[in-house]
Formats: structure tokens, C-alpha cells, sequence
């Protein structure tokens, strides 16, 4: 009985029901906190994915908190071609209360991500239509 115990136990480990959950728009509900850098400048954000197609983002200033602005988002997996890994991207499109007619769309790149790694605190990067061009590194953790 030692002997199956023993052959099984490294089975089980590697086995996909103990691999690290992958990021689905159900098992990201939740608040996070993201800091984003780009060049000299930083930003605090608070992202609140209510739920499976519904977010509300804040920033955090040092001194007070930004207006609470909202829209939806969808989780996709983007391929890429080789030497590239594929991608769980979180593509969200919002607007805010006072001028809903300016609407702006941004992408958080999870790269290889798993939603525990998000939970825990884990590199991410932002691109956003506010900003063409330009790819941010931040981190998200769950707050």
C-alpha cells in the first residue's frame, strides 16, 4: 500500500486538479488594486469587477479618490505566434458620469497569470485608447 501511496502522491501534484485555476470573468469578481508605472510617472488605481461582464475603476490619488467610472469587459485568449506565449487579456470598455459620451477602452494583459497569482500580486501590462501606443507594467493584487 506505501508503494502505490508513494507512486501516486507525485501524480496527484502534477495532476490539472491542483494546477492554479485559470482567470475566467466568474473567478475574477472582486476588488484589486493596481500600480502602474510608465517612465517618471505612477498611478494607483481600484478596479471592483462586480461581475461577470461589470466593472467600476477609481484612481487613488495621494490626497483624495478619483471619480468611479464603469463599463464592461470580457476575458479573451489571445494567440500568438511562436516564440510568443498566448495571452488571458481582460479587454473592458467604459465611460464615466460626467461625460458619457467620452468612452475609452483599455486591455489588461494577464500573459500566463493564474488567478491566484492575481489574488497574491502579480505583474500585469495596461494598454488603454487614452494612451496609443504606450504599454504599461503594473501590479494587480486582490485587495
Amino acid at each position: 500500500m506505501k508503494f502505490v501511496l508513494t507512486l501516486a502522491v507525485p501524480f496527484l501534484i502534477t495532476s490539472q486538479s491542483f494546477a492554479a485555476a485559470d482567470i475566467t470573468a466568474q473567478n475574477l469578481v472582486g476588488k484589486y488594486r493596481i500600480d502602474a508605472k510608465a517612465f517618471t510617472k505612477s498611478a494607483r488605481f481600484r478596479l471592483n469587477v462586480i461581475n461577470a461582464n461589470e466593472f467600476e475603476v477609481q484612481r487613488i490619488f495621494d490626497d483624495h479618490d478619483g471619480k468611479i467610472c464603469n463599463g464592461t469587459f470580457k476575458i479573451e485568449k489571445e494567440s500568438h505566434h511562436w516564440p510568443l506565449k498566448d495571452a488571458i487579456v481582460f479587454k473592458g470598455v467604459g465611460s464615466c458620469p460626467d461625460d458619457r459620451s467620452k468612452v475609452a477602452d483599455f486591455k489588461i494583459n494577464f500573459k500566463d497569470q493564474s488567478i491566484r497569482d492575481i489574488q497574491q500580486g502579480a505583474s500585469v501590462q495596461v494598454t488603454s485608447s487614452m494612451a496609443a501606443g504606450i504599454t504599461v507594467n503594473a501590479k494587480m493584487q486582490r485587495e
